[in-house]
């Protein structure tokens, strides 16, 4: 599980602390694509007629899965009981923005639907983080945050600088 990801933090910090906390102005976009639909559609390409697919590179989603960062965490906050959304809109906050256009997926496989949306994706994230008793000590682990998980690896000298994997001491020595 990765809790850095925009919409599973949101859910999550909702889950764990109450509150869901937006630190832009909420105005980027990301698309939100649940991994089942992500499943569904690479199994569609992988059995599509060659020469649909051949040396084509597709952006997997569909363009009313891009949401703002502001909508997402209103998604959240409906679906979390007692959660409370604060937009803090910090000057220095990251503003970058990844929608993405879909449409290429779209014209190449018309009849494939999305079955999950992030209403759905909130109720089951919801579920799954009540039901599996997530607490704020779990949520903010680094085993589930690639950057501090990175951090972890670097400073425990596991990955060198370049981020490839270290080989250890005792076992160069045997070689």
């Amino acid at each position: 599980m990765r809790f850095d990801t925009v919409f599973n933090d949101l859910v999550g910090a909702a889950v764990t602390t109450g509150k869901v906390m937006v630190y832009s102005d909420g105005k980027p976009w990301r698309p939100v694509v649940h991994v089942r639909d992500v499943s569904r559609a690479f199994l569609n390409v992988l059995q599509a007629p060659i020469e649909a697919v051949h040396n084509q590179a597709f952006n997997v989603g569909a363009n009313n899965l891009n949401h703002q960062i502001i909508q997402l965490a209103e998604i959240a906050v409906k679906t979390v009981p007692g959660s409370k959304l604060e937009v803090l809109a910090r000057p220095g906050a990251d503003q970058r923005t990844y929608r993405t256009d879909f449409g290429k997926f779209a014209r190449t496989f018309p009849e494939f639907q999305f079955n999950w949306n992030a209403e759905t994706g909130a109720q089951e994230l919801y579920r799954a983080f009540t039901g599996n008793q997530l607490t704020h000590e779990i949520f903010t682990d680094r085993k589930f945050t690639r950057l501090k998980w990175l951090r972890h690896l670097l400073d425990s000298n596991q990955l060198d600088p370049a981020l490839r994997w270290q080989i250890p001491q005792e076992a160069a020595i045997h070689d």
